[in-house]
């Protein structure tokens, strides 16, 4: 088994939701990536990044990068 690409993305908006009080609705993905699969007991790393309207995401590791891209919020 792998952690599907949908649940990354769904952890990346609720921590950066959680972390950066975003309060927009959901609008869309830039430059969505996912280079390596997240397995089962594996330990990753979730970077996130804040501009207005945008979030930006990185799930990393000592083997190197997994997913990376842009969340985009409207402006409430």
């Amino acid at each position: 088994p792998i952690l599907a690409g949908v649940v990354q993305l769904e952890w990346a908006e609720l921590f950066g939701r959680e972390r950066f009080g975003i309060a927009g609705e959901f609008a869309g993905m830039e430059a969505i990536k996912f280079q390596r699969v997240i397995t089962p007991q594996q330990r990753v790393t979730l970077s996130l990044a804040w501009t207005p309207g945008k979030l930006s995401f990185r799930y990393h590791s000592p083997q190197g990068q997994h997913a990376s891209g842009r969340l985009l919020f409207t402006t409430p």
